[in-house]
């Protein structure tokens, strides 16, 4: 199965549903398949985000305002398709 990497969105933070909400008032929309999980570890979250970052996930690799708590990793369809 094919997965157009550009079209999603990966970032870290500790916690998702307030980021959530953040990226759907910036992007005035909702964001559709929406996916978090704990990886229990801001080195794994880290680590996790620049490998999806390098398979070509949106935000390259900038990390932004993580702390020490940021140990979930998210996703999401920035760019949705007709299909979605």
């Amino acid at each position: 199965m094919y997965t157009n990497h550009t079209r999603w969105y990966v970032g870290i933070t500790n916690n998702g549903p307030r980021r959530k909400r953040e990226h759907e008032a910036k992007n005035k929309r909702k964001c559709k398949h929406w996916k978090v999980w704990d990886l229990e570890s801001v080195k794994h979250s880290l680590a996790l985000e620049t490998e999806l970052h390098d398979l070509g996930m949106l935000d390259k690799d900038s990390k932004g305002g993580y702390n020490n708590k940021s140990t979930y990793i998210y996703v999401y369809k920035k760019k949705p398709t007709i299909i979605d």
